[in-house]
């Protein structure tokens, strides 16, 4: 099986796979006698390392899906993936008096046929909203 960035997305490494992987190598390398129960130095290194290393993946899976995959990104890098298409993300404040105010940016990649300008901003604040009366 492929692990890391395949054809069909990212396929992490689990713990079970890490385990059998390392276990496989130590027994190549240092004999198939060598002792790996829970209570053997070199078994506990092992276990050490082996949950390092699945660390490592996770956040490699976390870096895959921030950086290379919209539907996984959230915070600054979405913003990044967006803006390669030349949108950015809304975002919202509230007004001193309650009322809300909603502000979003769209921008036009420059040369697109549908960009009828390089840069447009639009605001909406409700009408005839009224804070709640205390």
């Amino acid at each position: 099986m492929a692990f890391g960035i395949t054809t069909t997305g990212f396929n992490k490494k689990t713990l079970a796979d890490i385990q059998a992987e390392t276990e496989a190598d130590l027994r190549a390398e240092l004999g198939a006698n060598i002792q790996l129960d829970d209570r053997d130095p070199l078994a506990q290194i092992k276990g050490i390392l082996d949950e390092r290393e699945s660390i490592l993946w996770d956040a490699l899976e976390d870096i895959y899906n921030n950086l290379a995959n919209v539907n996984g990104a959230s915070g600054v890098p979405l913003d990044n993936l967006v803006a390669l298409n030349g949108i950015t993300r809304r975002s919202s404040s509230v007004d001193i008096r309650g009322c809300g105010t909603w502000i979003w940016t769209w921008n036009a990649m420059p040369g697109q046929p549908w960009a009828d300008r390089a840069h447009r901003r639009s605001r909406r604040r409700p009408q005839g909203h009224r804070p709640a009366q205390r």
